[in-house]
Formats: structure tokens, C-alpha cells, sequence
């Protein structure tokens, strides 16, 4: 909460000032009542008392009103910053690290988990303060008035936290699972929902259907745990809270208030109703902190739980290289020169490997190929080059920088990545291409298209580059969406280029298209292309076969210059 203290301050000092308003109040009506009962005051002598009560009531909303604001403020400025914080370190654990859980619980948690954390801030961090400084205030002045009544609150006053904190235990453990219920049933929605086409197909829609209903169910029984245990901790402050005045009322009832009234003994000594009134006014005010902190006691424990899974997140150490305190600059921004000394990957605690020992140097403006079977390790080297994976044992150097030497938005300022099936956001094909380089103009975004051969099926289209497409590139087909993701590269300009399979699944038009544009792309970079065979020959200087993660033969390209697209090297 450092970054909105001010705010919180504010909130607080306005309860405080709140709770001294309640003093004068319960003041103002006790001399009232007394001067109109005991005294025999008319109406006249208690009009000034009239209307300073009315500026009290009115002060009283002012504060109530300045306490919201200010504490909803605390909490919109700390949700801001948390998001924030929460997209940076998703931003910076990479997609080797967003691939390992389910988007929907990340997604869950980046949202929902944070917008948890409202009320504990704009609500119970404030109501927290007040509950121990309002309360000791009329401890003071109970105890100034009347021993018995300030010993009746002090002991009375205690047992409300204490019961409390018992029930917060088991609320707190019961928010922690309602929090990973909740990420379960988004998880588990946004798979279902990504794969409905699947699912249809496959005649398994219904059955998803009834899956996702029982894990709805899962969350409203967890979530009604919860509800039970915060109704507990509420009934528990009553009980006490009842206790205590029924106790301070029956004290002051006997030796007070009924002497006081006319016709008793103490009815001409003066001060003894307005004393034992205003006592008996302040009580329901003691407690009235406790009673507003055991409502928001549900968001402290629904917050423990969110907390939880937030702090998880960015405690997370990244896959990729960490950025060190002082990085050192990769020199030559025009070239790019890879090498990779004695590589080992290798996950599950070093149980299982995904390369071992590569050493391959790749000089700049050369190509190299990566041939193997699925599993071979050659995603693992591509993301080893783009800085997304660090390396258990072993090196990766650009231009002579470590990628543990290296600030890794500059290491990856100087890729360019074509995937299997690069992902297109809703928006214009214009504002996916200017993903590569957010501030070219719209000149440079239409050469970039021209040499990605994305005008040609662009001008074909009702608004051309500036027409909307839909997420994952709906509305284009898969080799129109993977020229999309050349223009990119070629907007990018970068001198490294790494591909991974960027011709899979595409029919022999597309292939032959994609192909064409790439052929303008690499001339004159570095190359890093995974394929499982037909591309390896193709222009490339050397080709890597991979086997289990090992580099088992590195060979010269076929003497024929590559093999035709879509065939298999010689």
C-alpha cells in the first residue's frame, strides 16, 4: 500500500475525525434529553443545542463521504499499479512460462484476483486503523465518567477481535480455495471455448457442458464456505457486542439514569442523566468500529487468498534470462552473430533434458537449419536464441553478450520470429503488421505488406489494410495470416531472424507464396529455421540434424542448392 499512503491517510483521518464527531453527538443528545427531562429546559434554551447537533449530523456525512472517496481512490491507484505489475512480470517470464499453466487461470487472476483486493483496501486497511484507535478514544472517556462501565467495554472490547481472528483462520483457508476454484472454472471455460469447434465436431459438446457445470458447482460450494464462516465471524462480534450493552445498560439503569429521573434521589444533583445517557450512547459507537470492520472481514480473507496466488506470480522466477543489474551493451545493432557454447536445457529439476551439449557457432549473415523429428530439441534452441528459455549449463552469446550479460528487451530488439501459427489480435491487418514496429507510418506498413505479399489478397478486401479482423486472425485464411506475420518481421528489420516450421500446414499456393516473401526476408540476416526436413536445403549453409536433444551430425547443405519447395532434401 506505499504507493497510495497519502490517499489512505486521508481516508483514515477522516473516520478519525468521524468518531471524535460521534463523541460530541452522543453529547449533544444526552444534554438534550437531560435538559428536557431533568432539567425542565423549554424549548428555546435547548435551540442552540438543536443546531449544533444538525452541523454535527451534516460534518458526521461529510466525513463519511470524504473517508469513501478517498479509500476507493487508495484502491483504484493499487489495482493500477498491481495490473501493471502483474502484465510486467508476465511480459518478462515470457511464453515459456505462460505455456506451462492454463491462460484462463492467468487471465482469472490478472482481473478478477485483483479487483478482489477493492474492498480490502478502499474498506477494511482504513476500518482496520479506526477499530483500535476510535475504540481506545471512549475507552478513555468511559473510563473517565464511569470505572465499572470502561471495565465492562475493556473486557468486552477484546474478545471481538479474538473470536474473530478464530473464525478469519478457517475463513482464510476457505477464500484460498474458492480463489483456486474460480481460477479452475476460468481455465478450464476459456479451453472449453477456444475448442468449441472441436468439440462439435467431435459430438462432445453436451459432455463439456455437464463438466463445466459441475466445476460451477465446485466454486458456488466453495464460495457459499466462505459466505457461512464470515456470517459466523459477524455473529460472533453481535453476541458480544449484546452482551456488553446489555451489561453497561443494567449498570447505569441502577445506578444512574433511574435516580436521576424526577421524583428519584439524584433528580436536583445536577449532571447524573446526561452522564449515564451520554455513556449509554457511546456504547453502540464502541462497538460501531469493530461492527464495520467484522462486515469487511469477508474482503480480508477473500484478499488473503487472492494475494496468494498474486504474489506467486511475481515471485515466479523466469524461464528466460534474468535482467542483470548492469547489462552490457550487444554491439553492432546492423548484425547478428549466435553462438551457442556447450548448451544443456533441461527441466523437471535437471530430470529431464531437452538439449545437451550443443556447440554450434553461427556467424552473421548465415543460415542454419534444424532438422529433427518433434521433440528433438529444436523449439527449445530457437527459444534458447530468442531469450525466452535460459540455459541450465552452458552459454548463448549475440555478438560476442551472454544472454545472462545482456538487457533482454535489447537482445530480443534484434529478432525477428515467424512461427507455425503466429497469432493475429483483433484489430485492422495494418495495426497486426505495425506489431513488428509500433511507430512506422502507414508508408512503411504498405511496403512492408507489398514485400510480404499481404496487398495482394489486401486490396481484395472492403477497407484493404484498415480492415478489421477477428482474434487469432479469424476472417483470414492460414497463409494469409502467416504473410501477415512476415510483414512483420520485414517492418521489424532485424538482423536475426529465427522460423520455426513457418510453412507447416499451408496448401501448395500459400507454401509456394510464403516461400517467395521469405526468400526476400533472410537475404543478407542470420538465419535459425526448425523444420522437420523438406526446407533444410533450402538456401541454408548448414543443416543441424537433431536426435534426442544432441546435435548428431551438422552437414554442408545438398550441392544442388536445396531441394524444391515442398520436397525433401537430397
Amino acid at each position: 500500500a506505499r504507493g497510495a499512503r497519502a490517499t489512505l491517510a486521508l481516508a483514515i483521518g477522516a473516520g478519525l475525525a468521524d468518531g471524535a464527531l460521534v463523541v460530541a453527538q452522543a453529547a449533544l443528545i444526552a444534554w438534550i434529553l437531560h435538559g428536557a427531562i431533568a432539567a425542565g429546559l423549554d424549548r428555546g434554551a435547548l435551540t442552540g443545542a438543536f443546531l449544533a447537533l444538525l452541523a454535527v449530523f451534516a460534518a458526521r456525512a461529510a466525513a463519511a463521504y470524504v473517508a469513501e472517496v478517498a479509500g476507493f481512490e487508495a484502491a483504484a491507484r493499487l489495482r493500477r499499479e498491481l495490473r501493471d505489475a502483474v502484465i510486467d512480470r508476465l511480459a518478462r517470464l515470457g511464453p515459456a512460462f505462460t505455456t506451462q499453466g492454463r491462460a484462463g487461470a492467468l487471465t482469472a487472476l490478472a482481473v478478477e484476483q485483483i479487483e478482489v483486493l477493492e474492498s480490502y483496501y478502499a474498506r477494511y486497511l482504513p476500518q482496520a486503523a479506526l477499530a483500535v484507535a476510535i475504540p481506545l478514544a471512549l475507552l478513555v472517556v468511559a473510563f473517565a465518567l464511569d470505572a465499572t462501565v470502561g471495565a465492562i467495554l475493556a473486557i468486552a472490547g477484546p474478545l471481538i477481535p479474538v473470536g474473530m481472528a478464530v473464525v478469519g483462520i478457517g475463513a482464510a483457508g476457505a477464500s484460498r480455495r474458492q480463489i483456486k476454484s474460480l481460477g479452475r472454472l476460468s481455465g478450464h471455460f476459456l479451453d472449453r471455448l477456444q475448442g468449441l469447434t472441436t468439440l462439435k465436431l467431435f459430438g462432445q459438446a453436451r459432455r463439456e457442458l455437464a463438466l463445466v457445470e459441475r466445476v460451477s458447482d465446485e466454486l458456488r460450494r466453495r464460495t457459499l464456505a466462505v459466505l457461512r464462516l464470515a456470517f459466523l465471524s459477524s455473529a460472533v462480534l453481535e453476541l458480544f457486542a449484546s452482551l456488553a450493552m446489555a451489561a453497561v445498560a443494567l449498570h447505569l439503569a441502577a445506578t444512574v439514569i433511574l435516580p436521576a429521573l424526577p421524583g428519584g434521589e439524584a433528580a436536583a444533583s445536577g449532571p447524573g442523566l446526561f452522564v449515564g445517557l451520554f455513556l449509554l450512547l457511546l456504547v453502540p459507537e464502541y462497538f460501531g468500529p469493530l461492527r464495520r470492520l467484522a462486515a469487511f472481514y469477508h474482503d480480508r480473507a477473500s484478499a488473503i487468498g487472492a494475494a496468494e496466488e498474486i504474489l506467486g506470480l511475481l515471485e515466479a522466477e523466469p524461464p528466460g534470462p534474468a535482467a542483470p543489474a548492469e547489462p552490457k551493451p550487444i554491439p553492432a545493432p546492423g548484425r547478428a552473430a549466435l553462438a551457442f557454447e556447450g548448451v544443456t536445457v533441461a527441466f523437471d529439476d535437471g530430470r529431464r533434458p531437452a538439449v545437451e551439449a550443443i556447440d554450434l557457432e553461427i556467424p552473421a549473415g548465415s543460415r542454419v537449419a534444424l532438422v529433427g523429428p518433434s521433440g528433438s530439441g529444436k523449439t527449445t534452441l530457437i527459444g534458447l536464441a530468442a531469450g525466452f528459455v535460459a540455459p541450465t549449463a552452458g552459454r548463448v552469446r549475440l555478438n560476442g553478450v551472454a544472454s545472462d550479460e545482456a538487457d533482454p528487451e535489447d537482445w530480443r530488439a534484434r529478432i525477428a520470429w515467424i512461427g507455425q501459427t503466429p497469432h493475429l489480435f483483433h484489430g485492422t491487418i495494418a495495426d497486426n503488421i505495425r506489431l513488428g514496429r509500433p511507430d512506422a507510418d502507414a508508408a512503411a506498413v504498405a511496403r512492408a505488406a507489398a514485400d510480404a505479399r499481404v496487398a495482394e489478397f489486401a486490396e481484395a478486401l472492403p477497407d484493404g489494410l484498415d480492415t478489421p479482423i477477428g482474434e487469432r486472425g479469424f476472417g483470414l485464411s492460414g497463409g494469409q495470416a502467416q504473410r501477415v506475420a512476415l510483414a512483420r518481421a520485414f517492418l521489424k528489420d532485424a538482423p536475426l531472424v529465427l522460423l520455426d516450421e513457418p510453412t507447416a500446414n499451408l496448401d501448395a499456393g500459400n507454401e509456394a507464396a510464403v516461400l517467395e516473401a521469405l526468400d526476400r526476408l533472410v537475404a543478407g540476416r542470420t538465419v535459425i529455421l526448425a523444420t522437420h526436413g523438406p526446407l533444410a536445403g533450402r538456401g541454408a549453409d548448414r543443416i543441424v540434424r537433431l536426435h534426442e536433444g544432441r546435435a548428431a551430425t551438422i552437414d554442408a547443405p545438398p550441392s544442388s542448392g536445396g531441394a524444391p519447395t515442398g520436397g525433401a532434401p537430397a
